[in-house]
Formats: C-alpha cells, sequence, structure tokens
C-alpha cells in the first residue's frame, strides 16, 4: 500500500489526538488566516503545538467555530463573540449579556429597515415622476433633486444594501443640494 503522503505523515495524524489547522479549517468551513484571527482575538484558546510547532486543536475547537458562525451569521461582531465567549470561560452564564446585544441589534435594525422603506418609498415615487417640463433650476436631476429620502434628522442612521453601507444623509433632497453649488463666479 502507498501513502500519499508518505507514511510518516499517517503516524503523525494517528498519534497527536486531534487535528491539524487544514483539517479543522476543511471541516469548518474558517480559512486558516481566519482561525489565526480567532486565536489572537482569544476567541479560539491556543491550541497544543507538535514539537515541529504545528498547531493541534481538539474537537471542541469545532464546536466553537460552529458557535462563531452561527453568531456572525445572526450579525454578532467578532469582538461581542469574544465578549460572550469571555462569560462563558469564566463560568457565569453568557445569556443576560447576550440578550442585552440582541435587544441593541433589533432596535438598529428596525431603524435601517424603517430608512430601507422610506428609501424604497422615494424610489417607487420617482418611478411615477412626471415633469411638467424642463426646470431650469436642476442642478443635474429635478426628479431625484424632488424626491424625499430619509428625514434630515436621521443622518447618522445606516442604510445598507448587502455589504455595502452608507448613510442616509448621502439621500440629498433639493434644498442640501442647492447649498452645495459654488458661487456662479467660480462655476466653469
Amino acid at each position: 500500500m502507498t501513502f500519499p503522503y508518505g507514511a510518516g505523515f499517517i503516524v503523525m495524524i494517528m498519534g497527536r489526538d486531534g487535528f491539524l489547522i487544514g483539517e479543522v479549517s476543511r471541516r469548518s468551513g474558517a480559512s486558516r488566516k481566519a482561525l489565526r484571527l480567532y486565536e489572537e482575538a482569544g476567541i479560539l484558546p491556543p491550541p497544543r503545538r507538535t514539537p515541529s510547532g504545528y498547531r493541534v486543536y481538539g474537537s471542541d475547537a469545532l464546536d466553537l467555530l460552529a458557535f462563531v458562525s452561527q453568531a456572525q451569521r445572526l450579525g454578532f461582531t467578532l469582538e461581542e463573540i469574544r465578549q460572550i465567549v469571555a462569560i462563558k470561560r469564566s463560568g457565569r452564564a453568557p445569556r443576560p449579556h447576550v440578550r442585552e446585544l440582541v435587544r441593541r441589534k433589533v432596535a438598529d435594525l428596525d431603524r435601517t429597515l424603517a430608512d430601507l422603506a422610506e428609501v424604497r418609498d422615494a424610489l417607487h415615487k420617482l418611478l411615477g415622476w412626471r415633469a411638467s417640463g424642463r426646470r431650469a433650476d436642476a442642478v443635474v436631476c429635478a426628479c431625484i433633486e424632488a424626491a424625499k429620502g430619509p428625514r434630515k434628522g436621521d443622518a447618522s442612521r445606516s442604510v445598507g444594501w448587502g455589504a455595502r453601507t452608507r448613510t442616509a444623509s448621502a439621500v440629498r433632497g433639493p434644498a442640501q443640494v442647492e447649498t452645495e453649488r459654488p458661487p456662479a463666479a467660480t462655476r466653469r
């Protein structure tokens, strides 16, 4: 029988009582770089090392990585995940802390959804917008300038589409655009 990596490799797998970083990466779906980042951030405990310096993770690392993956899907940041894991490691129940984080996340999502609904409504109105004629006072496009986006006081809210995020202040009304025009003497 021939072994693709040599007989020494098979002995190393059987004798180390854990998983090398590549195997943990393959089984968890997390990249090797992510595993090192989680270790550096204090989410993953430092793994044992072989005499040659390779990381050897126990099977509990896979359970922890499944938790990290699920928490990220729910919108928790790495810092929040680190805090939750630290609370658990200290012997306390992380549930009260998690409930408060979830309350804040729900409130943020509610604000974001409200902003997105306003933007959607403004865009729907743009589809039906008809000008009575060319507006000479339009800076660029009269229909966009006349649109009502999120309220001016909501400039600190984030409006996100996928991985991109922008502030609601990027949606400007005509009065805001008008004040940003340079004086006529400086226009070219």
